[in-house]
């Protein structure tokens, strides 16, 4: 089977908007099918990826922390030759034959959302940067989990009190808007009339757009700082995982593209 036709289509899309982090533990895999069905082979081997990614993220030593992470001091934290390891078993175990590039310099090139050092996308980088999507978030997802009680009870930005990456995702319900890092998966509440991203909180600079075909979803923006983040209304659409809502709704982001408005 070959790596570079079966990721070409699904991945192509949600590569887009996830350059790291494509899949957490609580994906809605049989609700991405119904959206995606010419893709559910591609689907089902992703949630292979992430299922025997996550089963070593688990076995592995990670730090208790002192403080939050900072943004610029994300890089520092990744043990790259374990993780390097990692995505080396799964790929051999999933994928046909192994790609010609260092995974430890292929890590750090996909935390940093740059190119992957020798590797084009006839060769399969779109393949590999799901694998290090998974091992990435799913080492960082692993490091909340153990280092919740440092993490600020308060917190009224976009940007994660845990490891300082960017919402693209909210929720709202009844007791208000929760907001989800698309790294670690930290969740917190936020102010409904306020940017997250900017403080902006005139109303008449605040707005928001909805689609027809995705019923549930808002895209809130700003005018003033022109950055926006869709937030899914969990009294009318029964999707409760973020990374799950958000490639059901790769539409609003083009929309929001066309519009002028920034991603995240």
């Amino acid at each position: 089977m070959n790596g570079v036709i079966l990721f070409s289509g699904f991945w192509s899309r949600c590569l887009t908007h996830y350059p790291t982090s494509p899949m957490v533990s609580a994906m809605q895999w049989d609700i991405i099918i119904q959206q995606y069905p010419e893709d559910v082979e591609t689907i089902q081997q992703a949630r292979d990826i992430r299922q025997r990614v996550t089963h070593r993220i688990q076995g592995l030593d990670i730090p208790l922390l002192a403080a939050p992470l900072e943004h610029d001091t994300i890089g520092d934290l990744i043990p790259v030759e374990t993780l390097g390891a990692v995505c080396r078993e799964v790929w051999k175990e999933v994928l046909p034959a192994a790609p010609e590039v260092d995974f430890e310099e292929a890590l750090l090139a996909a935390l940093s959302g740059s190119e992957i050092p020798g590797m084009s996308p006839e060769e399969g980088e779109e393949a590999l940067r799901i694998v290090l999507g998974a091992v990435v978030t799913g080492y960082f997802r692993r490091l909340r989990e153990l280092n919740e009680t440092i993490i600020p009870e308060t917190h009224l930005e976009g940007s994660c009190p845990f490891c300082s990456s960017s919402a693209r995702v909210g929720f709202d319900s009844e007791s208000g808007r929760t907001l989800v890092c698309s790294l670690c998966a930290h969740q917190w509440q936020v102010p409904r009339v306020r940017c997250p991203f900017c403080g902006n909180r005139d109303h008449t600079t605040l707005g928001y757009f909805e689609s027809e075909e995705i019923n549930g979803v808002r895209v809130y923006y700003c005018l003033e700082c022109k950055h926006y983040i869709k937030v899914i209304d969990t009294r009318i659409r029964d999707v409760s995982d973020a990374e799950t809502g958000d490639v059901l709704t790769l539409a609003l982001d083009e929309r929001a593209r066309q519009e002028g408005f920034l991603e995240p």
